[in-house]
């Protein structure tokens, strides 16, 4: 298991069941600062605006990938969640830009 400082989730475990949680929350949760700094990471080039697309791409497929338990358990609308996560992940990836 991760330490808390390497966490890219933020989750509420309760025995096997993952906690019912509002879209919010769970996007609060979700897109943490870990998770956006691991999908910088993964970008093969710089910072840079060009490449926006790309990183919120990575960055909701990897939350899309792992957190889709959760996703299917709270019955999340999948549009709805993509477009949450990207919005929070956009804002972050270009504050970096700057």
């Amino acid at each position: 298991t991760k330490g808390v400082k390497h966490q890219v989730t933020k989750s509420k475990v309760v025995g096997t069941e993952v906690e019912k949680q509002d879209l919010t929350e769970f996007i609060t949760n979700t897109v943490t600062t870990n998770r956006l700094n691991q999908g910088l990471e993964q970008l093969s080039d710089k910072k840079s605006k060009k490449n926006t697309g790309v990183f919120t791409n990575w960055v909701v497929n990897d939350i899309l990938k792992e957190e889709s338990d959760t996703i299917t358990t709270n019955g999340y609308n999948i549009d709805q969640v993509k477009q949450d996560i990207s919005v929070v992940a956009r804002k972050w990836y270009l504050n970096q830009c700057d």
